[in-house]
């Protein structure tokens, strides 16, 4: 292989390590969002038996790093032609891509725990309304806040209701004790309940079912979270296709490189 192959090489590797390093940004700004603002949820997650999904995020956060570094690491060892960084670069990479689809089949694999403890957490939703709210231990309380600040907060953001649907409060001390009502985030985006409302004003914001259908639509989290899926599972495809072509081009171009010397 001539120079102009080991040039057209050097050029592809910075592309798809420019993908790489934007790739690597994007994981940590959304995982430090969500380690630096929510103490109070990884609080809440490890109450509830939850550690591996924020596990999961702590995870996301070194792929992040990982690809932020193998980005620069790629780019400076195309542009320099150095067959040493080309070498380790082709390995960590590799080990990043087969981690990555580790870390997918895992998802998958505890899905069903997540989604059991979410439906589980509706019975805990707005227990402060009750009279025995203060019988309470110190820690039941923080738990139940704490799950009506994040329900509320992801009903009335993407306007949903219940986990996988709006059955889920059918069972749970608000719905019993609001004459069948819903959560007031269910049908609002400013009228949530944050501990703070009298009893009679959370009966007064709290939703009927006409309410709730003509803001949602009828839609649960986890439908708006699989009308989604399709576009995220583009987006995490198509980084691990430029970490595939970014492994062999680097290959390609340490090969090149050794025929050249």
């Amino acid at each position: 292989m001539g120079r102009c192959t080991v040039g057209f090489l050097k050029y592809l590797l910075i592309l798809f390590n420019f993908v790489v390093f934007v790739a690597g940004i994007a994981l940590v700004a959304i995982s430090v969002y969500v380690i630096v603002d929510s103490s109070s949820f990884q609080e809440l997650v490890n109450r509830e038996g939850m550690l591996s999904l924020f596990t999961a995020v702590w995870l996301i956060f070194s792929i992040g790093i990982a690809l932020f570094l193998l980005g620069l690491m790629g780019c400076y060892g195309s542009s320099k032609e150095n067959r040493i960084l080309l070498a380790i670069y082709f390995f960590l990479i590799f080990v990043v891509f087969v981690v990555e689809i580790i870390a997918a089949i895992l998802a998958f694999v505890f899905y069903p725990e997540v989604a059991e403890v979410a439906i589980g957490s509706t019975q805990k939703y707005g227990l402060q309304m009750l009279p025995s709210f203060g019988n309470k231990t110190e820690d039941e309380r923080m738990v139940s806040q704490d799950i009506t600040k994040y329900w509320d907060s992801i009903q009335s953001t993407i306007k949903c209701c219940g986990y996988s649907s709006i059955n889920d409060w059918d069972n749970g001390s608000f719905y019993n004790n609001t004459n069948n009502h819903y959560p007031p985030s269910c049908c609002s985006e400013t009228n949530t309940f944050d501990g703070g409302f009298t009893t009679q004003l959370v009966m007064n914001q709290s939703c009927t079912l006409e309410r709730v259908q003509n803001f949602t639509g009828g839609v649960s989290c986890e439908g708006v979270a699989k009308s989604n899926f399709m576009v995220l599972s583009g987006v995490a495809l198509g980084v691990l296709g430029v970490e595939f072509l970014a492994m062999f081009a680097s290959c390609c171009m340490y090969r090149s490189l050794e025929e050249d010397y």
